[in-house]
């Protein structure tokens, strides 16, 4: 159940939020990002490039979310 609370976690950030917390990780695995203006950068040994888009967060924080096993995703709803 702890992937579960912190998926949840996760989600309920803000993009700005996400950011630090993914910046943060990536300073505890002793690499050095680079943290600007639309983009979070990190290089490491491997030679691989993972992009994301962090715009696709909520832009308001869901004060419910609901996880459905069968598709495996999350919704917002709010009432």
């Amino acid at each position: 159940m702890f992937f579960m609370e912190k998926l949840t976690y996760f989600l309920k950030l803000t993009q700005e939020e996400l950011k630090v917390e993914i910046y943060n990780y990536l300073l505890q695995k002793k690499l050095r990002p680079i943290y600007e203006d639309g983009f979070l950068y990190a290089e490491d040994d491997i030679p691989i490039l993972l992009v994301a888009h962090m715009d696709t967060f909520f832009e308001e924080q869901p004060k419910q979310l609901f996880y459905n096993k069968k598709e495996v995703n999350y919704k917002k709803r709010d009432k």
